[in-house]
């Protein structure tokens, strides 16, 4: 399975910083068998995945319907390798 990335537009989320989506304008996302789960990212000349800034959310709908809803994600696209899968150097 791959996960998907897409541009943060809005921060949807009960509790938090309503603007986390500014500083973190990227977003990863992927699903399990019964959650979804997204990592914000910074855009810069490396795009750095926040670990730190995790959101895992029961799985209801489709992993496209979630990021949207609660992200504002625009620019969905996939991405080339399975979750968990790494390339040695660049």
């Amino acid at each position: 399975m791959n996960g998907i990335y897409y541009r943060n537009t809005c921060t949807n989320i009960p509790n938090w910083v309503s603007n986390t989506h500014e500083r973190h304008p990227v977003g990863y996302a992927y699903e399990t068998d019964t959650h979804f789960v997204h990592f914000y990212g910074k855009e810069k000349s490396l795009n750095t995945i926040s670990v730190g800034l995790t959101v895992i959310e029961a799985k209801s709908g489709t992993l496209n319907e979630w990021v949207t809803r609660v992200f504002g994600a625009e620019g969905i696209k996939s991405m080339s390798l399975p979750i968990g899968s790494s390339i040695q150097g660049i």
